[in-house]
C-alpha cells in the first residue's frame, strides 16, 4: 500500500505541472475573447444587413413608382422580382444574425457569473487597449467575484463553455459564407440597379497608398457608385461604411470575420 501511494502521489505531481504549463487562466481568458469577438461580428453583421435592407427598400420603391408611371416596362418588373427575392434571404439572414446574438447573450450571461476575478481583470484591460485614446470607450465592468482562483476550477469553467464558444464560432463562420452568397447571387442585381451613365473617374489622395489602389480598382471596374473617403482606409461604399488594407501588396475590405479582395467586392 505504501508502495501504491508514493507511486500515485509521484502521477498528482506529474499531473499538476503539465496542468500548469497548460495556463489555466490563458485558455479562460481566450474564452472570454472569443466571446467579446463574436458579439463584436455579430453586431457588424446586424449592422450591414440593416443597411443593405435600407438601401433595398429605396431602390423598391424608385422602381415601384416606375413601373406606376410605366406599367409596360419589364425591365422593371424583373428587377422588383428580383429585388423581393433578395429582400426575403436578407431577412432569413437577419434572424441567424438575431437567433446567434440571442445565444451569445445566453451564454456570456452564465460564463460572466462562473469566472473569477482575474479573468474579468484581464477583459477590462483588453477593453481599455482597444479604445486608448478614444473618447467613446464604453464603461469598465466590475471584477468582483467570488469564485476560486485555482487552476482546476478555471480548467472545469473552460471546459464547459469551450465547445459551446466553437459552436458559435463555427455558424458565425456559417452566416459569414451566407452573407458571402447572397453578395455574391445578387452581385448583378445590384449592379443593374446602380447603372446608369455619366460616370466619373474616382480621383485619389495623393501618397494615400490604399486610395490610390482604391481608385485603380473602382476606375477599372467603371464602378458608378458614390464613393466617398472618410478617412485613411475608411470609406463611404454607396450608402455603406467599409474599412480597408493593404496586405501582402493587394488592397483587402473587411468583410464579417474576415477580408475580401477588392475586386470580388466592388463585383
Amino acid at each position: 500500500m505504501t508502495s501504491k501511494i508514493e507511486q500515485c502521489e509521484a502521477l498528482v505531481n506529474k499531473l499538476e505541472n503539465e496542468i500548469i504549463e497548460w495556463d489555466a487562466l490563458k485558455k479562460l481568458c481566450r474564452r472570454d475573447e472569443e466571446l467579446a469577438e463574436i458579439e463584436n461580428l455579430l453586431e457588424d453583421f446586424e449592422k450591414e444587413v440593416a443597411e443593405e435592407q435600407e438601401v433595398m427598400e429605396t431602390h423598391l420603391q424608385k422602381k415601384t413608382e416606375m413601373l406606376e408611371n410605366k406599367p409596360d416596362d419589364t425591365k422593371a418588373v424583373k428587377l422588383i422580382k428580383r429585388i423581393n427575392e433578395y429582400m426575403e434571404e436578407l431577412e432569413k439572414l437577419e434572424k441567424d444574425v438575431m437567433f446567434l446574438q440571442s445565444e451569445q447573450k445566453d451564454c456570456f450571461g452564465m460564463f460572466d457569473e462562473e469566472v473569477p476575478s482575474p479573468v474579468k481583470e484581464v477583459r477590462n484591460q483588453r477593453i481599455a487597449n482597444r479604445f486608448k485614446n478614444q473618447k467613446n470607450m464604453p464603461p469598465l465592468q466590475s471584477t468582483e467575484s467570488d469564485k476560486p482562483t485555482d487552476m482546476y476550477y478555471m480548467l472545469a469553467v473552460n471546459c464547459k463553455y469551450r465547445q459551446r464558444i466553437q459552436d458559435m464560432l463555427k455558424n458565425l463562420r456559417m452566416i459569414n459564407q451566407l452573407r458571402r452568397e447572397l453578395e455574391e447571387k445578387y452581385g448583378g442585381l445590384k449592379a443593374d440597379l446602380n447603372a446608369h451613365t455619366g460616370r466619373k473617374a474616382y480621383v485619389a489622395v495623393k501618397g494615400d497608398a490604399v486610395d490610390e489602389l482604391w481608385a485603380y480598382h473602382i476606375n477599372k471596374a467603371h464602378l458608378d457608385l458614390a464613393v466617398v473617403r472618410i478617412g485613411p482606409g475608411k470609406y463611404l461604399f454607396g450608402t455603406r461604411n467599409i474599412m480597408c488594407k493593404i496586405i501582402n501588396g493587394k488592397l483587402v475590405v473587411r468583410v464579417g470575420g474576415g477580408y475580401m479582395s477588392a475586386d470580388e467586392f466592388i463585383s
